[in-house]
């Protein structure tokens, strides 16, 4: 009687430059993973970047090529650089490592810097004369660059075993989490300066400490233009949160943890980059060429006042022209909706039209 015996046969290896064979099963599936979200990230990103280009060579013609439109086109550019080069040293066969993963990490720090700046030229145009805010969010800004250059310090590249595609390696340490921290900071007070000065500017004693006016949703207003900037840094605040901060929770259980690192916790550095860049992008665009906001309903009218004399970045804008940009002149019909004798509101507070005022002065 034959025993069933098992026969081992030792197949040869089909391809043995594959670089997750080098890696343990589990840092494999992560690796394969953080693969898929770049890709899909610069896939949005090129996409975005394309469609955009028509509102984009509108802004640069209609601005001139100010300095801060440079600051907007170099945030798109490197961007949209940034992920792609990411892709191609995840992707692609590369002998120096090191070399490539400093050159994807100058153009993400060039990028956090032009996008910051971006936005720190929201709080130039509402405190231009407030020069203690303006060196305080100075600062801030300053940090944030800062922050982002101690990740050459903690990221370096290297080859995946003998083969010639590339792998980044993370230190451990406080240093980790430092760059996540400075923009969660950053954020958060530019969106509370900004509320606040753009609500103090267009309240009153009676409605200054609603609720409704922080959160800006009266509905008996029309989409102005301080209504918009408004909202927009707010939902800017709210979507960025909702990455910034799981990132940021992530990068702190790493640096305190004794676990060992793995690739699954850096996979939302490169969506965050790109919600950012696309969120900052449409906020200036629409602030430049007076589209309607991030919130533009139908219900509301999509027509925005006249902001040409408004200038952001480029000296800022006082109160003034924040109210009067906020509230413009009075058109032929509402000349006609509001007769000579009637009471009408201003900007500052409730007028009586030129002919009352005159009877009166009689």
């Amino acid at each position: 009687m034959l025993r069933n015996s098992t026969v081992f046969v030792d197949y040869p290896v089909l391809n043995p430059g594959a670089p997750l064979r080098f890696l343990d099963p589990q840092i494999a599936m992560e690796f394969e993973l953080g693969h898929y979200v770049i890709v899909g990230s610069m896939a949005v990103m090129v996409w975005d970047f394309i469609i955009s280009i028509p509102e984009d060579f509108r802004l640069v013609r209609k601005t001139k090529l100010t300095f801060m439109t440079g600051v907007f086109l170099a945030m798109r550019v490197t961007a949209v650089l940034s992920l792609l080069y990411a892709t191609i040293v995840d992707t692609a066969k590369l002998q120096d490592c090191a070399r490539h993963e400093n050159i994807d990490l100058i153009l993400f720090m060039v990028n956090r810097t032009c996008t910051s700046f971006l936005f720190y030229s929201r709080v130039l145009a509402v405190y231009r004369r407030n020069h203690c805010v303006l060196a305080f969010f100075g600062a801030l800004w300053l940090f944030v660059i800062g922050s982002a250059s101690t990740l050459f310090k903690v990221v370096t590249g290297s080859n995946v075993g003998p083969t010639p595609y590339c792998a980044v390696e993370v230190q451990k340490g406080t240093l980790l989490f430092l760059t996540p921290a400075a923009e969660a900071v950053f954020d958060t007070s530019l969106c509370i300066a900004v509320t606040y000065r753009l609500v103090s500017l267009r309240s009153t004693p009676e409605t200054r400490h609603t609720w409704k006016r922080w959160l800006a949703i009266d509905k008996d207003q029309n989409r102005s233009l301080s209504d918009r900037f408004l909202r927009d840094s707010q939902l800017y605040f709210l979507l960025t949160a909702c990455i910034k901060v799981p990132e940021l929770i992530m990068m702190i259980a790493l640096a305190v943890g004794t676990s060992s690192i793995s690739p699954i916790q850096f996979v939302l550095v490169y969506p965050d980059l790109l919600i950012v860049n696309v969120l900052a992008s449409k906020i200036y665009r629409n602030m430049r060429l007076g589209q309607p906001g991030l919130l533009a309903a139908s219900s509301h009218s999509t027509t925005m006042p006249n902001i040409s004399h408004i200038r952001i970045g480029n000296g800022g804008t006082s109160s003034d022209e924040v109210e009067m940009a906020t509230y413009p002149q009075k058109s032929k019909d509402e000349e006609h909706r509001y007769p000579p004798g009637i009471l009408y509101k201003s900007s500052k507070s409730t007028i009586l039209s030129d002919s009352q005022n005159g009877a009166n002065t009689a």
